[in-house]
């Protein structure tokens, strides 16, 4: 069972007290006697093996044993979920599990997978809390994954540390060997997947059901979002584009060291802010040089130019025509690791999760055809 609640930690016991006047009885002690002193002993040894295992155990926010996916500045004090997308896993055989957590807006949403189940929401608690993850577990060992669903506008999810409260043990996963990042837009972030209704409530975003997530769980990778609703690579409805984030640990930091973690699979969703606001033929341009970027983080990755499925690619936008002509310039240029994709306009605001599952499907074959290798 999972839920969302706050709790005070239970110190743990304290062991059992060996019985010390043995000693001093040796000489008038009978063979009865020191049989029932030896069992007595036994079943001490027993109860305070039994308060061991049971004993809570704490770990830090930087514990080796955690594998965290994702722009995450990682300290002792804390691991700041920031970009939507971003998770932290482990395999444990704990009974439970705790998180404390604080968010500063309390517009924050997780997803909670165990074992590849269906996923569970938790959030939405503004301050600092601890959040009860499972609780009932088997002594098998399980596979656990903390992913954020929201995105930056609601700030980060800073885990500042994590409770076994019936003790246990945890390990590392196995990182996928298969690295995407995604760049994006609201679409590419998860605006609205939960709701037909368009809506900004932070309660219906849900990056796990967008077609950057659905795309990396498929093909077996790992994957970095950074995506943000709004933001155009020309223009954006604040005074910043995609190249003001694009380099960032954070929003805007220009920290993040690509040599950390080489992607494989690059894939690029952003013109749908710029054509609302205007933007023409300089967004060929943009393509180009943004690409161009990415190529020289990214020496050997695939990259992908992909656009929809709002109402850039409805009939009569011009933006299909300037993604294809990026592609065609990048290629005739020499790199013949560029590659485009345009997804078919769907009606009705925001994608929702069955658009976006078709969008992950058609994303998926567009990537095998080029890597077969991933069949």
């Amino acid at each position: 069972m999972l839920l969302l609640l706050a709790c005070t930690m239970t110190p743990p016991k304290t062991p059992p007290a060996l019985d010390a006047d043995t000693d001093a009885d040796t000489d008038a002690d009978t063979d009865a006697d020191t049989d029932a002193d030896t069992d007595a002993d036994t079943d001490t040894d027993t109860d305070t093996d039994a308060d061991t295992d049971t004993a809570p155990v704490t770990l830090s926010p930087d514990d080796t044993s955690l594998r965290y996916t994702g722009r995450i500045p990682v300290t002792k004090a804390g691991a700041a979920l920031l970009w939507p997308g971003s998770s932290v896993a482990f395999l444990t055989d704990a009974p439970a599990i705790e998180a404390h957590v604080s968010d500063v807006t309390g517009g924050n949403y997780l997803a909670v997978i165990i074992d590849d189940q269906e996923p569970v929401v938790i959030g939405g608690v503004k301050g600092s809390s601890t959040i009860t993850l499972a609780e009932g577990l088997s002594g098998e060992t399980h596979r656990v994954e903390v992913f954020k669903r929201t995105e930056a506008w609601e700030e980060a999810v800073v885990i500042e540390g994590w409770t076994l409260p019936q003790g246990g043990t945890i390990s590392p996963v196995e990182p996928p060997t298969l690295r995407m990042t995604f760049y994006g837009d609201s679409i590419t972030s998860g605006y609205s997947v939960d709701c037909t209704c368009d809506d900004d409530d932070p309660v219906y975003k849900n990056h796990y059901e967008t077609y950057a997530a659905v795309t990396a769980r498929t093909l077996g990778a790992a994957h970095h979002s950074i995506s943000l609703s709004g933001v155009g690579l020309t223009r954006s409805w604040w005074d910043g584009n995609m190249l003001d984030y694009w380099d960032g640990m954070t929003l805007g930091d220009g920290a993040w060291d690509f040599a950390d973690w080489p992607a494989d699979i690059v894939v690029i969703n952003l013109g749908q802010n710029d054509y609302w606001l205007g933007a023409g033929a300089e967004l060929q341009g943009a393509y180009v040089g943004f690409a161009e970027r990415i190529r020289a983080e990214h020496s050997d990755a695939v990259i992908f130019l992909v656009l929809g499925s709002m109402d850039a690619t409805a009939a009569g936008s011009p933006l299909p025509d300037y993604l294809d002509a990026a592609v065609g310039i990048l290629n005739a240029g020499g790199d013949d690791r560029v590659f485009g994709h345009v997804f078919p306009y769907v009606p009705g605001g925001h994608p929702v999760a069955s658009v976006q599952a078709d969008m992950a499907s058609q994303l998926v074959t567009a990537i095998q055809d080029v890597m077969p290798e991933l069949r």
